[in-house]
């Protein structure tokens, strides 16, 4: 499989034009014939005399400053490099001279070319156990939980349960609220300090198995578009969560207190979605009497990973069921602080860098010493 982040067939042309005629300079030639899409930090060529020390030569732009690391990202440089052979009776004291990136050499002499592609990175994250790093990308706390009887229309508007969208270095991301298609809400207890109304309590309805897409399931999605040049990864979900034996009812706005008995669910499922196809599901698990806080690693599975440059929905689903069978017609869960964290490529290369010149040599350098006009050219293929 091809993937972009691995930059599999990521060429770098880089193109020698060795003319021995007796002239000092000629200019050089620039095209954007080829497409990248690598990341470079820097891409640099140089070129030297095998009897005097080496001279680094570098794409310029026509001003003579060094292409930006951006510009080589978002170019395709083919650059022609003309080695000059001339007359001189001080030939013996020449140095390599570099003139608006020509390259005079004396006749007779031989000339090094290399391609020096070793700060070229390739991203090889293609398993979950390459990424690191995770960290906290989204999370809704519901502290703003509203939710009361003289106001009937709040008991099943979940708007205020809005995202706290994190700043991530592998990708821009996007949440939706926490939400339910059917089912009203009411608030209770921190589950982390106690405070009253800034959790969230919600009522289910008398089912015993784990229902995929239901209507009273808790939801929210969010996209993660790898586009800062790294694959990233979604690592973890935790959550806290309690189904009480007496269920209390609390608001922040007066500090009322309303204790229900609680027929209360002893088991809870969890379904994840990518792109509206099931990629996870952990049914049967025990909810808890108090809070307790719960937490779901995928940074084992291939399925959340999102490819550099690549974008992907996912979309979780939360249910509770089983009641106890107490009698009472109440069955509440409640529910608090929901967290994503991602995670990002951890794992590179830059020793998987193939060469091939035109004269067929597959070594990094390559010595001259023609005796006519001759080009010479060499590509570099990275992370093969």
């Amino acid at each position: 499989m091809k993937r972009n982040y691995n930059f599999k067939q990521s060429v770098l042309k880089l193109v020698f034009i060795l003319f021995i005629i007796p002239i000092s300079v000629l200019a050089y030639e620039e095209s954007s014939e080829l497409n990248f899409n690598n990341y470079f930090s820097e891409f640099n060529l140089s070129a030297a005399k095998t009897q005097h020390n080496d001279v680094l030569v570098g794409p310029k732009t026509a001003d003579g400053s060094f292409f930006s690391s951006d510009q080589i990202k978002n170019d395709a440089l083919s650059l022609a490099y003309n080695i000059n052979n001339f007359e001189d009776s001080n030939c013996d004291d020449f140095e390599v001279e570099i003139l608006e990136n020509n390259i005079e050499i004396c006749e007779g002499e031989s000339v090094t070319l290399t391609a020096n592609a070793n700060s070229i990175v390739c991203e090889t994250c293609d398993d979950p156990s390459d990424f690191g790093n995770a960290a906290n990308a989204i999370e809704w706390d519901l502290d703003a939980c509203f939710s009361t009887g003289s106001n009937r229309e709040s008991i099943r508007d979940y708007s205020e349960f809005t995202p706290q969208i994190f700043n991530t270095n592998h990708a821009s991301i996007s949440a939706s609220i926490l939400d339910r298609e059917d089912g009203g809400h009411s608030c209770a207890d921190d589950a982390i300090n106690g405070r009253p109304g800034e959790s969230l309590c919600v009522d289910f309805d008398d089912e015993n198995n784990f229902i995929a897409d239901a209507d009273t399931a808790l939801r929210f999605s969010f996209t993660v578009n790898a586009n800062q040049g790294t694959p990233a990864i979604v690592d973890t979900f935790s959550f806290w969560e309690t189904s009480p034996e007496d269920a209390i009812q609390t608001s922040s706005i007066n500090n009322s207190r309303n204790v229900i008995r609680n027929n209360y669910l002893t088991r809870f499922g969890i379904r994840v979605l990518r792109n509206g196809s099931e990629i996870y599901r952990q049914i049967d698990i025990n909810t808890a009497r108090v809070y307790t806080q719960r937490s779901f690693d995928f940074g084992t599975s291939t399925a959340f990973i999102v490819d550099q440059g690549d974008s992907a929905e996912f979309e979780f689903e939360l249910f509770a069921y089983r009641p106890v069978g107490n009698g009472s017609n109440r069955r509440i869960w409640d529910v608090d602080q929901f967290v994503i964290r991602t995670a990002t490529c951890t794992e590179s290369s830059n020793t998987d860098i193939s060469y091939l010149w035109s004269t067929g040599e597959t070594t990094r350098s390559i010595t001259v010493s023609p005796d006519e006009t001759t080009s010479f050219s060499v590509t570099a293929t990275t992370c093969d």
